[in-house]
């Protein structure tokens, strides 16, 4: 019995421990930016696209442009998104290192990265035919 309850204890405290992430309404209030794989994910969470999605979703591309007033020059589409992503023409925001390594950086939620991660998203839907919500 002495040993029981502290193991109770930890599997209840580790198995609540994801469901409060996904509870949690600040893991979306930001994105992450992965300049290696040229990713951008939703904050804390495990939603992640490419950014290479938006080479094949030219049709979205326009409101990511019109967000930042810049246009995403090609031939490179995914790099010169990262490149906006992380220098904003306009200086809406600043972008900040969350990582030692200067891999992953985060950008705040507003209307240009909301307007990227919804562009990217609909780029996927198209690509792979997923329905929407």
């Amino acid at each position: 019995m002495r040993y029981l309850t502290p193991l109770l204890l930890l599997l209840t405290l580790t198995g609540c421990s994801g469901s409060l992430l996904q509870r949690d309404p600040t893991v979306y209030e930001f994105y992450r930016l992965d300049t290696q794989k040229l990713r951008m994910c939703q904050g804390l969470s495990g939603g992640c696209l490419d950014l290479s999605l938006i080479a094949f979703g030219g049709e979205n591309r326009p409101a990511i442009e019109r967000a930042f007033n810049a246009k995403i020059a090609g031939p490179n589409y995914p790099l010169s998104l990262a490149r906006m992503l992380l220098n904003p023409p306009g200086g809406e925001y600043q972008t900040k290192v969350i990582d030692e390594n200067g891999r992953y950086y985060q950008l705040p939620g507003n209307a240009q990265t909301d307007a990227t991660w919804q562009a990217l998203q609909r780029s996927f839907d198209t690509l792979y035919d997923t329905p929407r919500d």
